[in-house]
Formats: C-alpha cells, structure tokens, sequence
C-alpha cells in the first residue's frame, strides 16, 4: 500500500500521484466565488443522486449543505465565514465520492457517525443563518459582531469535525481493520470533540485501542446511549462556548461605544436634528428610553448608553439628588430646597457621582424649577473633603444661564476645564445678579488651560469693560462672541409701561432718570402717550444707555413733536 498523497491543505486517501482532487474543490470554490445559486444547484442535484451510492448518510449530508447555501445566500456581512464553511463541505463531499467509487461496499460504523456529527454541525449553522435572516436591520446592526464570531466558532468547530473524518476514511480505505483494531465510542467520540486527539490519530494512521476496548465489545444498546449521552455534552458545551464568544464580543468596550456613536448619530437624524458636539442637549426623548433599556445589557453597553444619556444635561439634578443621598421624605420625594443632613456623603457616593459625571461633554446650568439651595448646604458642598475636584472633569462646553447657587458653585468648579464656555443669563436675573458673569470670567480665564471659546449674550454696559479685560487675560482663547441685549424682552418692550401710564389720568409730574433702556426711539414713543394724560404738566427724561454704540444712542425728538405737545 503506497503513502497517502497530500493536496493542499488536506489529505487524499488514495495512493495515485495525478490524483484531482484538489483541482475538484478548486473548481467548487470558484464556482462558490461567482454564484451561490450555482452551488445551490450542484448539491441538489448531488443530494437526488446521492441514493445510488453506497456511501450511508451522503444524501443527508448534502442535503443539510443544501439547506445552509440556501440560508445564508442574502447574508452579506458574514457571508465570507460562511463561505469558507461551504469550501470546506465541498471539500469533504469529493472525498466521499471518491471513496464510493474506490469501495463497492457500505463504510465502517466510525465514517458514519463522522457523517452524522457533520450533519449535526450544518444543522447548527443553518440555525444560526436562519437566526440571522429573521432579524430586522436594527438588530441585525446590533448583533453583527456577534453573529460573526459564532460563525468562525461554528467553523472552527465544523473544521475539527471534517479532520476527523478525513481521517476515518483515510484509515477505511488503506487499512483492514480487525477486532483487535477496532475500539469503543467513546475513543471515536474523543478524538470527534478533541482536536489534540484528532492530530495524534492522523499522525499515527490507525486509532489505538483505549484501555477497556479490548476488554469487550460494545453492544449496538450501549453504543446509541454512549453517543446520546455524547450528543447532549457536547450541545451543553457547544452553548456554553457560544455564550462565552458572544460575551467576549459583547463585552468589547471598544466595539460597544463605535455600536453606540453610530445609533446617536442615527438618532439625530432620525429625528432631523443636526448634531453639534458643543450644542446644547437635544437627544430625542424616543431614542432615549432605547439607551436606557441598552444599558442593561451588561458592562460595556452600560458605560456605552451612559456616554450617549449623559453626555448632553440640562439639568444638575440627577446628580445632585439621585446620585448624591439628598434628603428624602417617607414617600421618597425630595426636600425642598436640597439638603444632606440625613446621610452623609461619602467617598463611595462622589465616585458614583464621577462615573456619571465623567461621561457629560456639555451642561446647560439651568434655573432650578424648585427652591435654590441655601447658601449653608452649598457650603457644605464646597467643603466636603472626599468631594473630587473638579466635580466634572471631562466637560467640553458649560452653558450658564442662572446665577443660583448650585449653578455657580458647579460653573466655578468645572469652567475652567472646559473648552467653551455660554454665558446668557435667563429672564429671572437681574444686574445683581449678572455680577456672577464677570466674577466667573475673572475664575476662568485666569485658571483655565483649555478655554478656546466663549460667548457672553446680553452684558450690561456696567460690567462689560471687567468682562472684556478678563478675555484679555486668556492665552488659549481663539474666539470670543459678545452680544448685547438686542432681542431680551426686558430692555426694549415698553408697551405694558407706556399704556400704564397712558392710564394715569391724575399725573403730573414723569421723571425717567438713570433707567437702562435699550430702545433708541424711547423718547419719541413717551411723546405718543403724553396728549392722552390731561393733567401732565412736567416730563423728565433722562435713561441710562445700555451701550456705547453708536446705533445705540437716544433718538432725540425735533422741536415740532415738542411744539405739538406743548400745552
């Protein structure tokens, strides 16, 4: 009996030197590159002639490949692992044909049930493509990964099992196997599920008898309950080591934030909204109860859903009240205003704050809709020694509206870490309080290493200069935006005023002295509602000037208008 010959990357049983084989499973691979269809329709015609050979089990076998190529021909993003699975199938069908032609009886009990675990492992893929055909586009987006690495398990696991048999019918077609050759299930089963023992088998050309085969010969009753008990441990392990493929790519960090950047992105356009890293919050509510639910999932899609929900806030209170144990009533609502003198703040509570915190890019510092803090519990705040400074560390751009007190506390802790910073005081602030925009540009621009930007909206004349001379002081800012109150209700609707006064039938005497009024055409507007007071007799107008620009200054009224109104 001559040595087998070696083609390519397999084993061919026969002893002929032009032997073909490779160059057949070359053609099948080529054909396999042009058109899945074709393949489709060389292994049903393989699978209706199959009943002709002797080989017990071939018809199955391309039966289940059939089923496989028909699975998975729509399944683009894994369809090249799957492929590979279908090469290496053609790869063993060639085998089996040639061993048909060179025996002209049945094959050995061990060659059969390699057949049967090649079909159990093509019942297995073709469950996982199907799987794969039933998602919808989201999930399939979700899954892709995942189902990519069960692939290539299952291919590894496929692979394992067309060595075993390439080898069994190596060893039936060029060795007699006698009684004292052969050997029990449970070395076949062995050297089916361990690929060291599979490449000692092949090395060696003839399986050595285990210690208790030669004792006995099995029973046909003892060997279909041996392979049972075979066939349920190895689905239990073939699950668990699927489970533990899919955690693994789950679990991937990396690839969970590149799965969770590309549904935010999704989410904006979905909703039409343009994405702006420095923008103020604006994920739609819809997308956000699909990154909560995500974030259940398990470690890495946690800290993923938690980079997207609270990379954008509005608001301090999730920090302030549902990180941080602030004080609660029996029904759990909270104190009004916030406080802390039930449970105090531990190292273990500001480092929960932190992993939250740590994942906000841009926050908006809001007016609170409750009662602002008092001034002794932000004391408390400020003074806590395990309380992290800054108490956000990664912020890219703050965005102050209110000069309450939680605001800006955080506004001074955090401002001088950012790279942009907002500031436009809400509705609700008055010149008192805009004192805080120039105190919180002299914190920042002499602290901060990182500011490039900042925008200060509707400044007072009084505090502009201080603000103007803090910029100055910034070597890192590459812009600045400084808009005056142009468009702020408050300093330039005087509607409501002139008609109450219009109402004062009684007056005589207006003096409007020092007031800041940003409406050039104020005198002439007071001039339309003096003939509708009768007992006016003396009107003083003098308002302080917002700004010092020139389209700024009071308009003032010729002497006809004052001749008209002159009594």
């Amino acid at each position: 009996m001559g040595k087998p010959v070696i083609k390519g990357d397999f084993k061919c049983g026969c002893t002929n030197p032009n032997c073909k084989l490779e160059e057949q499973v070359q053609r099948r691979a080529d054909i396999l590159g042009v058109s899945l269809q074709m393949v489709a329709f060389s292994l049903s015609l393989l699978k209706n002639t199959a009943g002709a050979t002797p080989i017990a089990g071939l018809k199955e076998l391309s039966g289940g490949l059939l089923a496989v190529v028909i699975a998975i021909q729509d399944k683009r993003e894994v369809k090249g692992g799957l492929k590979h699975i279908i090469v290496d199938c053609l790869k063993v069908t060639c085998i089996v044909c040639q061993h048909a032609r060179r025996r002209k009886h049945n094959i050995s009990l061990v060659v059969e049930t390699a057949i049967s675990e090649l079909n159990l492992e093509l019942a297995k893929i073709k469950e996982q493509a199907d799987k794969m055909n039933k998602r919808g586009w989201f999930m399939g987006f979700i899954m892709g990964s995942a189902d990519k690495a069960t692939v290539n398990a299952l291919r590894q696991q496929l692979t394992t099992s067309w060595g075993l048999f390439s080898t069994e019918l190596q060893m039936d077609t060029n060795y007699k196997v006698t009684k004292a050759d052969k050997v029990g299930p449970a070395e076949v089963w062995k050297r089916m599920f361990d690929e060291m023992a599979a490449k000692h088998q092949i090395g060696r050309h003839a399986p050595a008898p285990p210690p208790n085969a030669s004792a006995r010969r099995h029973s046909g009753y003892d060997f279909h309950n041996q392979r049972q008990q075979a066939e349920r441990d190895h689905t239990l392990r073939r699950s668990r080591d699927a489970i533990t493929v899919c955690d693994q790519v789950l679990d991937n960090v990396d690839l969970s934030a590149n799965i969770f950047r590309h549904l935010k992105e999704l989410a904006y356009s979905d909703a039409g909204i343009p994405y702006d890293t420095l923008g103020t919050p604006s994920l739609p509510g819809t997308w956000t109860t699909l990154f909560a639910r995500l974030a259940t999932v398990n470690g890495s899609f946690f800290h993923a859903s938690i980079g997207v929900l609270w990379e954008k806030m509005d608001s301090l209170y999730p920090f302030f009240y549902n990180i941080l144990p602030a004080d609660r009533y029996p029904d759990g609502t909270a104190y009004e205003p916030l406080a802390y003198a039930i449970t105090n703040i531990t190292s273990d509570h500001w480092k929960r704050f932190l992993l939250y915190s740590s994942q906000t890019r841009v926050l908006a510092l809001n007016r609170p809709s409750g009662k602002e803090m008092s001034i002794g519990w932000l004391l408390h705040l400020s003074m806590c020694p395990t309380r992290p400074n800054p108490l956000f560390s990664k912020l890219d751009h703050i965005i102050l509206t209110s000069s309450d007190g939680l605001s800006f506390l955080v506004a001074v802790s955090a401002a001088p870490y950012a790279k942009a910073l907002t500031i436009n005081m809400d509705a609700k602030s008055n010149e008192v309080h805009e004192e805080a925009a120039t105190s919180l540009t002299s914190s920042v621009c002499l602290a901060s290493q990182r500011l490039e930007h900042i925008s200060l909206l509707a400044p007072t004349h009084h505090n502009l200069t201080c603000i103007l001379g803090n910029i100055r002081q910034c070597a890192t800012l590459t812009s600045e935006n400084v808009a005056i109150r142009r468009g702020v209700q408050r300093y330039t609707d005087f509607g409501p005023i002139l008609k109450g006064l219009s109402s004062l039938q009684n007056l005589t005497t207006l003096k409007i002295i020092d007031a800041p009024i940003l409406c050039p055409e104020i005198m002439d507007r007071l001039l339309t509602i003096i003939p509708s007071i009768p007992s006016l007799r003396t009107v003083a107008v003098a308002p302080r000037r917002v700004t010092d620009l020139e389209e700024d200054a009071l308009l003032l009224p010729d002497l006809d208008r004052l001749q008209e109104i002159s009594r």
